[in-house]
């Protein structure tokens, strides 16, 4: 798959002129569940804050989150002092699940608020931001596509004068990530929907219930989005052919075969071979 890369433009009214600030969004690795999301601004003009809701649109969820930037630094809900020492949070960027923010961390959905300190008048802080740089690194459990919207919540992307942001949104999720094959043989838990990091009995019942209704040969053809973890060996090959059949079917039983009642390995298949 190609590298996506998406720009959200979020359109800054302000006075006496207008200024255009993008929000950009970008895999850097295919294959690699991170999301790097950065800014870039017109030259002169200074942002002072910018709050946005990041929504998966699948089951898959976020991770991690790693605040990047060294001016937007502050969010509002969580900034506190502890006598005269300023306490920024432990990931100060990302805001905790409250009356109309996302759910957060290791959820489908957060919501970002950084803010700048910067003033021209203020001693301590009159340096203003840089025009263009990264906001946060994301990391995603899955393959899934992201949308962006501004959240007035907390954080509202706005300027140094405080003139409200008015983003343009795009109508289409605009970043779908290629986070590849966490774990091969893997599409559910022994107790529930999701995978759970092994392969077991429960992953054999659930790719039969999904080969039955192809009836003999019971081949799916191409594999669908979320089930790249299935494709374990061609027809007639150990390399994996891009459908799902009872080749993918055979490879699973065959790993779990030598563990015997209940046949749960604890573990992930290894990565089929690339080659002929």
């Amino acid at each position: 798959m190609k590298k996506i890369v998406c720009a959200l433009v979020v359109l800054i009214l302000a006075v006496p002129a207008s200024a255009a600030v993008t929000i950009t969004a970008v895999q850097p690795v295919i294959g690699e569940p991170n999301v790097l999301i950065g800014y870039e601004c017109t030259e002169g003009d200074v942002v002072r804050c910018f709050g946005l809701d990041i929504q998966l649109d699948n089951d898959e969820t976020i991770t991690a989150v790693e605040c990047l930037s060294d001016d937007y630094y502050v969010n509002p809900q969580k900034f506190t002092y502890s006598g005269v020492t300023p306490d920024y949070g432990v990931i100060p960027c990302l805001c905790t699940a409250d009356d109309g923010l996302l759910p957060g961390l290791d959820s489908n959905g957060i919501t970002i608020a950084m803010c700048s300190l910067y003033a021209d008048n203020d001693p301590d802080h009159n340096v203003p931001p840089a025009t263009s740089s990264g906001l946060v690194r994301i990391t995603v459990s899955g393959s899934c596509c992201i949308t962006f919207a501004d959240n007035g919540r907390l954080g509202t992307s706005n300027l140094e004068d405080n003139s409200p942001a008015n983003p343009t949104l795009p109508n289409d999720p605009c970043l779908c990530v290629d986070a590849g094959c966490q774990c091969w043989g893997d599409i559910v838990g022994a107790s529930g929907p999701n995978p759970d990091g092994i392969v077991s009995m429960a992953d054999v019942g659930a790719f039969m219930g999904f080969l039955g209704p192809f009836g003999p040969p019971f081949n799916a053809g191409p594999v669908p989005p979320g089930m790249e973890c299935l494709d374990l060996a061609g027809a007639a090959s150990p390399v994996p052919d891009g459908v799902l059949s009872m080749a993918d079917l055979g490879a699973m039983m065959g790993f779990l075969g030598p563990y015997g009642p209940p046949f749960n390995s604890g573990t992930c298949m290894p990565a089929p071979p690339t080659g002929p």
